[in-house]
């Protein structure tokens, strides 16, 4: 607590970001079943939450062409991955900002120590220089230890929808190839 203090707001702010950055993480782990779809070994077709409604709308389609079938199919998964993109996007926000936000908090700490340092008359003690430094940089590496988990995560979940996608798209056309 005493490092969350000497770093200032801008540790505070960093530190609810990195709450905020695993809450997301944790809730899109859990939720990551609705759009993961998985290829079984035996080749018996794709199969996961986003497969067995698409499925669904293939038994429930009046649709008299494969096109309109394609078209219900499509939006539906489009629909679903969508909306999960969607929950990502704070945790790619965060990777991107969390490293600059400590950054900021690194130059404005420096500035806080030049400036106390310029008020020093006589010899300048080293030891006063480093107090002030010290405290600006826990902000830069708070920065990097909110953002890189952020950003794996973000990495994982999104190379999970890339293959989703890819064995959705194949299920659409399997489903309408006439």
């Amino acid at each position: 607590m005493d490092i969350i203090l000497q770093g200032g707001w801008v540790l505070w702010l960093l530190t609810l970001l990195s709450v905020y950055s695993l809450a997301s993480i944790a809730w899109l782990a859990l939720n990551a079943a609705k759009v993961v779809v998985k290829q079984p070994a035996r080749g018996e077709g794709q199969c996961g939450q986003i497969i067995d409604k698409l499925q669904e709308v293939c038994e429930q389609s009046e649709a008299k062409s494969h096109d309109k079938l394609q078209e219900k199919l499509t939006a539906e998964a489009f629909t679903h991955l969508s909306d999960f993109r969607q929950a990502m996007r704070p945790l790619e926000i965060i990777a991107a900002a969390a490293p600059l936000i400590g950054l900021l908090g690194t130059v404005l700490g420096m500035i806080e120590a030049f400036a106390a340092l310029s008020e020093v008359e006589g010899q300048i003690n080293p030891a006063v220089l480093a107090g002030g430094i010290w405290p600006a940089l826990l902000t830069t590496a708070g920065g990097l230890l909110v953002a890189i988990p952020a950003l794996v995560a973000w990495h994982m979940l999104d190379r999970k929808v890339e293959k989703s996608t890819a064995l959705i798209n194949q299920f659409i056309v399997e489903k309408t190839a006439g």
